[in-house]
C-alpha cells in the first residue's frame, strides 16, 4: 500500500457505537482505535470503506467523535482502522423519566392528602374544645340544680315534718274529746234524722196537695203541651214541638207547676239562650224588646219562680228529650239533647217531647258565641196546653 490508502474497516456484527468521553475530557492516544499494518490486511468479514480503493473516505461527525486528535491527512505506508457503531434507542431513559414523573406525582398527592388531614384534623380538635367547654358548662349547671333539688327537699321534708306533727297535736286533741266528738255527732245525727222526717212528711204534704190540684184544674189522664219558637233568621221551617207531662204519680208537684205557668201565660214572649253541656235552656227573658225585669217579676208575683224542692225520681230519669227545671230557685227548664240520666241525677225531669223533633234540632244547630249562649235568642212565642 501507498501513503494515500488510509483503510478504515467498519465491523458489520459487532457494536460499532464509540465510548464517548465525558463532557470536556479528550481521550488519550494510546486509547486511539489508530493499527499500524506493514501489510494488506485481508480479513473476510471485514468490507473497505468507499467504493473505490484511492477514494479517502468520509465519516459522519458522530461516527469519528475524537476529531482533534485524527490526523487530517493519512500517515505514510501505514492504514488506519476506525470502528464505529449505530446509535441505540433511549428506551431505558424514557422509563426512568416517567419514573421520575410518577414519583413527583406521588408526592405532590401525598402532600395535598397530608394537608388536608391536618386541616380536618385540626378542624375537629376546634369542635373537641368547644364540646369540652360546653360539657363543662353543663356540669357546672347540673351541680348548681342538684343543689337547688336538695334545698327544696329539705324545705319540703321540713314542711312535710311540721304538718305530720300538727296532725298528730291534733289527733291527740281529738283523742282526748273522743267522748265529748262522739255525743255531739250522735246530738247532730238524731237532729239531721229529725230534720229529714219533718221533710219528707212535708214533701209528701205538697205532692198529694199538688196532685189534687191538678186533677181538679187540668184533669186526669194525659197532659199535652205545645210549644211554639220563632227563629231570629226568618226562615220557613219547623218551628214547634210538643211534650208530654210526666205521670202525677211520679212527678205530681213539678207537673203541677210546670201547668200552672202555662195556664197563667207566663212562657209567652220568653227565650231559649243556651245551648251547652247537651241541654238547651229557656229563661224568663224577652226575646224582643220587653222587659227582662218584668218578665221575671211576673213569675214571682204567681208565686210560680220554680219547684218548692227538687222532685226526682229514678224511675223518670233525664233521657234524650226529656224535659226538666233548672233548679236554684228559678223557673227555667232545659230540654236534654243527649241521655243526661247520671249528669242530671237529683234534678226535676216533669216531661217529654214526643213530636216536633225537627224544630228540636233546628234550635240545637242555631249558632252560639263561644259554643255556649245563642247568637240571638230564639223567641218563645206561645205555650199553649192541648
Amino acid at each position: 500500500f501507498n501513503d494515500k490508502f488510509v483503510l478504515p474497516l467498519v465491523n458489520e456484527f459487532e457494536d460499532t457505537q464509540p465510548k464517548k468521553p465525558l463532557m470536556g475530557q479528550k481521550r488519550p492516544l494510546h486509547e486511539r482505535h489508530i493499527e499500524t499494518v506493514t501489510e494488506p490486511l485481508r480479513v473476510p468479514f471485514w468490507r473497505r470503506w468507499g467504493s473505490k480503493q484511492c477514494q479517502e473516505p468520509v465519516l459522519p461527525s458522530w461516527a469519528n467523535p475524537q476529531e482533534d486528535y485524527v490526523m487530517s491527512a493519512p500517515m505514510p505506508g501505514k492504514n488506519t482502522i476506525v470502528f464505529t457503531a449505530k446509535r441505540k434507542s433511549s428506551t431505558w431513559s424514557f422509563l426512568m423519566f416517567g419514573f421520575l414523573v410518577a414519583g413527583l406525582l406521588t408526592y405532590w398527592h401525598l402532600t395535598v392528602s397530608l394537608q388536608m388531614i391536618l386541616t380536618e384534623t385540626e378542624a375537629m380538635m376546634a369542635v373537641r374544645n368547644q364540646i369540652n367547654i360546653k360539657l363543662r358548662s353543663a356540669e357546672k349547671d347540673v351541680r348548681m340544680l342538684s343543689r337547688e333539688v336538695a334545698a327544696t327537699e329539705a324545705i319540703f321534708q321540713k314542711r312535710k315534718d311540721e304538718k305530720a306533727q300538727l296532725q298528730a297535736r291534733e289527733a291527740a286533741a281529738a283523742i282526748a274529746d273522743k267522748e265529748k266528738a262522739e255525743k255531739s255527732l250522735v246530738d247532730a245525727q238524731q237532729h239531721v234524722s229529725s230534720g229529714n222526717h219533718q221533710t219528707v212528711s212535708l214533701r209528701e204534704t205538697v205532692q198529694r196537695y199538688s196532685r189534687q190540684t191538678v186533677l181538679s184544674k187540668y184533669g186526669d189522664g194525659r197532659h199535652l203541651v205545645e210549644v211554639d219558637l220563632e227563629f231570629p233568621d226568618g226562615d220557613e221551617g219547623p218551628s214547634s214541638f210538643v211534650m208530654e207531662l210526666a205521670p202525677l204519680e211520679k212527678m205530681p208537684h213539678s207537673v203541677h207547676v210546670f201547668l200552672d205557668m202555662v195556664s197563667n201565660q207566663l212562657w209567652d214572649g220568653c227565650s231559649f239562650v243556651m245551648n251547652a253541656m247537651h241541654v238547651i235552656k229557656a229563661a224568663p227573658l224577652p226575646y224582643n224588646d220587653a222587659s227582662g225585669t218584668e218578665k221575671a217579676r211576673a213569675f214571682v208575683e204567681k208565686g210560680l219562680n220554680g219547684p218548692s224542692f227538687k222532685e226526682y225520681t229514678s224511675e223518670y230519669p233525664h233521657k234524650r228529650y226529656t224535659v226538666g227545671f233548672a233548679g236554684g230557685n228559678s223557673p227555667s227548664f232545659y230540654i236534654n239533647t243527649e241521655d243526661n240520666t247520671e249528669i242530671h241525677a237529683g234534678d226535676s225531669a216533669f216531661g217529654r217531647i214526643i213530636s216536633g223533633f225537627e224544630a228540636v234540632k233546628r234550635l240545637e244547630a242555631s249558632p252560639t258565641q263561644n259554643g255556649i249562649w245563642f247568637r240571638d235568642r230564639i223567641g218563645i212565642k206561645r205555650v199553649a196546653l192541648l
